[in-house]
This record gives C-alpha cells, sequence and structure tokens, in this order.
C-alpha cells in the first residue's frame, strides 16, 4: 500500500475503492461485493455514467476497472451511509488515524459493528462483469 494523499471526498472513495479491489486481488477472492456509499462512483465503475466526477478520481477508477476481469464475478452496490454502519466507523477510524494498517482480518474495534450489521445482510446472486 502507498501512503496517498487527496484533494477531495471523492478522490479520497476512488482511491479507497481501488485500494479494496486491489486487497481483494491480494486475498484471491474471486466472488466479490463492494458497497460504497457514494453514488456518484459507485456509477462510474458500473456504467462509466458520471460525467461530473473529477479527472483526478476517474484515474483511480480507471484502474479499478481494468482490474475487474481478474475476478470471477464482481458486483458494486450502492448502500446508503445509514445502512452501511461498518464503513462508516472504518471510514471515521481511517481519518483519524495516523498509522497505517493491512490485515486480511477485521481490526478487533469493528467487531461490534459487524455483528449488528451482519444481522441485515443480504443475500444477492453474484453478477459478472
Amino acid at each position: 500500500m502507498i501512503p496517498i494523499t487527496s484533494s477531495s471526498a471523492e478522490e479520497t472513495e476512488g482511491i479507497a475503492a481501488l485500494e479494496a479491489v486491489k486487497w481483494a486481488i491480494s486475498l484471491q477472492i474471486s466472488h466479490v461485493l463492494f458497497e460504497g456509499d457514494a453514488k456518484n462512483i459507485i456509477n462510474y465503475i458500473t456504467s462509466s455514467s458520471s460525467s461530473t466526477i473529477g479527472w483526478h478520481t476517474k484515474a483511480y477508477l480507471e484502474d479499478v476497472r481494468t482490474l475487474l476481469p481478474l475476478f470471477t464475478s464482481v458486483l458494486f452496490m450502492y448502500v446508503k451511509r445509514a445502512d452501511n454502519s461498518v464503513a462508516d466507523v472504518l471510514a471515521t477510524r481511517a481519518r483519524t488515524s495516523t498509522s497505517e494498517v493491512s490485515s486480511s482480518i477485521p481490526p478487533s474495534f469493528i467487531y461490534d459493528v459487524l455483528t449488528k450489521d451482519s444481522v441485515s445482510i443480504r443475500v444477492m446472486p453474484p453478477v459478472s462483469i
């Protein structure tokens, strides 16, 4: 993971999407569902339809799109922030953290949130892109 600084919340979301995809690839996950609360980011990845995205962010999202064929099935789904407490807690912790963390298991501070969030998990069939 390369330390990256961003100039906007949108660009940070683009970087996060790219890092999530690269992480899934490094873990050799072949069927994956990515959830995000930035609708314009999800729309761009799935259809390249958002012309309002800045060029810095588009560069990260184009990198995401080039990596998608490495998955057997992959789905990007927009989830309202209120319905995605895990992502919200992780994002809040990342904004206030000064250390870099990379792991294949969830950090211990997220266990309670994962447990609560798992109650509302919906099973969806995989969709190939």
